[in-house]
């Protein structure tokens, strides 16, 4: 009988490139019969803590690299793939397969316009990784294990929208006057998610908008009720944030906006192709930061997305509904 392999996963940040490795977790765990540990930031817990293909997790703040030498593993996964990352595995001595960024790539096409990225999604880059392990995608999406009976502090007996206004950059974020001219054109309650520091746009946006069936759910940082409010909503509207992805995990029909960042980066939601509608800015063509926190223009690309872009969009989801 061949001995059962034992593999680390290296993925400390963020919401969205954490969700992004679901498809990793579990095509080792179904091809290779490998027990899964993972290691990341102690913030992010939630995300993987009820993962079914996860034997351990663990936190790089309070990790003993004792401990992790003791279990002896195969092979290192570094998703990461930066210092710290890649100290951790010189330190555990184990073989290590990087996922590589394409860092160089990136930079031409941001600076020079020169696009050599393979129009890979992320996804298929990280199972590129596995192909030395004979791991291949399953093709089956993202995923995002709720805790069994798992309510929210709300809950609706009608239908509802998220609206995730929320990003981890300012120059991401879709306008407040943009979407107060769009939620007054929705007929259905709209619950508005994001971290702490979003709840005064979210107050705004309420105080500004004719519509009165508008919930702020900035407040909370847990991210299972985020999710839950996700998963139980009719359609997702969102930034490039971790939340698209959450949503893209629930197969969500999702309209998504793009102003410094663009799909083809390879992070737009992945295996959602159906219910999917992407308002990209035209404003530019090509990105203006690898991850949007910086914009070339007086005015941020993602205000050029007008609200009849995104009316339209969201009645063709309706539509198909």
């Amino acid at each position: 009988m061949s001995k059962k392999l034992k593999i680390l996963i290296i993925r400390y940040s963020s919401i969205g490139d954490i969700i992004l490795t679901t498809p990793v977790i579990r095509c080792l765990k179904n091809q290779q019969k490998a027990e899964i540990h993972f290691i990341t930031k102690k913030c992010y817990s939630q995300l993987l803590e009820e993962n079914p293909y996860l034997s351990k997790l663990y936190f790089i703040e309070t990790v003993n690299i004792d401990e992790l030498k003791r279990n002896s593993y195969d092979y290192i996964i570094d998703l990461h793939n930066n210092l710290r990352s890649n100290i951790l595995s010189f330190k555990l001595s184990k073989k290590t397969i990087r996922y590589n960024k394409s860092n160089f790539k990136k930079m031409l096409l941001i600076i020079f316009g020169i696009n050599l990225l393979d129009k890979k999604h992320v996804v298929e880059r990280y199972m590129d990784t596995l192909k030395k392990i004979n791991t291949k995608n399953d093709e089956i999406g993202l995923e995002y294990f709720l805790p069994n009976n798992y309510k929210t502090p709300i809950s609706f007996k009608k239908e509802y929208i998220v609206w995730a206004i929320g990003a981890s950059y300012f120059n991401k974020q879709l306008p407040i006057e943009r979407i107060v001219e769009v939620s007054e054109k929705i007929k259905y309650p709209i619950i508005l998610l994001g971290g702490k520091s979003d709840f005064q746009r979210a107050n705004k946006i309420i105080e500004l908008s004719n519509n009165k069936n508008i919930i702020n759910y900035c407040h909370s940082n847990d991210f299972h009720d985020s999710a839950k409010l996700i998963k139980e909503s009719k359609i997702v509207f969102t930034n490039d944030t971790g939340m698209m992805h959450v949503a893209s995990a629930f197969k969500k029909p999702i309209i998504s906006f793009w102003g410094c960042t663009k799909p083809f980066q390879g992070f737009s939601p992945y295996c959602n192709e159906n219910s999917l509608e992407l308002i990209v800015s035209s404003k530019s063509k090509k990105p203006c930061s690898k991850h949007g926190k910086f914009c070339k223009y007086n005015k941020k690309c993602i205000n050029y997305i007008t609200s009849n872009e995104i009316i339209k969009a969201y009645q063709k989801l309706i539509f198909k509904k």
